[in-house]
């Protein structure tokens, strides 16, 4: 099944915040791709991510997460329906650590209502599961 394309006018807001936003651009963050309500966002390993030696403190990861549902959220989002946004809601599982090494968040949205969007974000380290997070999105009017 091919792709969906994104909304053109929600995506360009999306990439807009994200290259705009100090916080994205502090933890380094790439966006690798974004259809219509999913994201691959990576972040590249730095030394300023770190909590201890070169484990990745998980308020990065967590700001990965959010991140990462905030654009899959937006990328199938109608202007139409307003532009109020922010997260509502967040959990984060740490399944594993990271040390020194660079990590790809995929965040799909599970469903969209009228004004709240849910997303599940699955980071990881090459092959290995760091994280799963569960994103409540307020959308819209």
């Amino acid at each position: 099944m091919a792709a969906e394309e994104p909304r053109p006018d929600a995506a360009q807001l999306a990439r807009a915040w994200f290259e705009n936003s100090p916080f994205i651009n502090e933890i380094g963050l790439r966006l690798a791709e974004m259809q219509a309500n999913r994201a691959v966002v990576e972040m590249p390993f730095e030394g300023k991510l770190a909590t201890a030696g070169e484990l990745i403190h998980g308020g990065a990861i967590s700001g990965l997460i959010d991140t990462t549902a905030a654009l899959a959220d937006w990328s199938g989002h109608d202007l139409a329906a307003g532009a109020r946004w922010g997260t509502v809601g967040m959990t984060v599982s740490f399944l594993s650590g990271a040390e020194g090494e660079a990590l790809t968040a995929e965040g799909q949205v599970t469903k969209r209502g009228r004004t709240m969007c849910f997303c599940r974000v699955d980071v990881r380290a090459g092959d290995t599961p760091i994280a799963e997070g569960l994103v409540t999105y307020r959308l819209g009017g």
